[in-house]
C-alpha cells in the first residue's frame, strides 16, 4: 500500500505547464527592458538584501538554468540557500 501512495504521488504531483502560463512574466521583462529574467534578479539584487526565487514546475529545467546563470555571474555577491 505504502508503495502504491509513493508511486502515485511521484506520477500525479506535478503536471506539465503550457508556455503560455508564462506569458505575463515575460511580458513584464520586456515592457521593462530586461533582456533576461537573470538580469532582473541580478538587479533586484543591487536593491535588496533578500530576493525569493521560487519554483513553478519541478520538470521545468530552464528555472534551475536560470539560477545558475546568476549564481556563475561576476556580479553575484550574495548567498544561496534552497530547501
Amino acid at each position: 500500500m505504502f508503495l502504491l501512495i509513493l508511486l502515485s504521488n511521484g506520477v500525479f504531483a506535478q503536471t506539465k505547464i503550457k508556455n503560455d502560463s508564462i506569458k505575463p512574466y515575460v511580458e513584464f521583462l520586456q515592457n521593462n527592458q530586461f533582456p533576461t529574467a537573470k538580469d532582473y534578479i541580478l538587479e533586484k539584487f543591487k536593491t535588496y538584501d533578500i530576493v525569493i526565487l521560487s519554483e513553478r514546475h519541478h520538470a521545468d529545467m530552464t528555472q534551475y538554468e536560470v539560477i545558475l546563470d546568476v549564481i556563475r555571474d561576476e556580479d553575484f555577491k550574495g548567498n544561496v540557500f534552497t530547501e
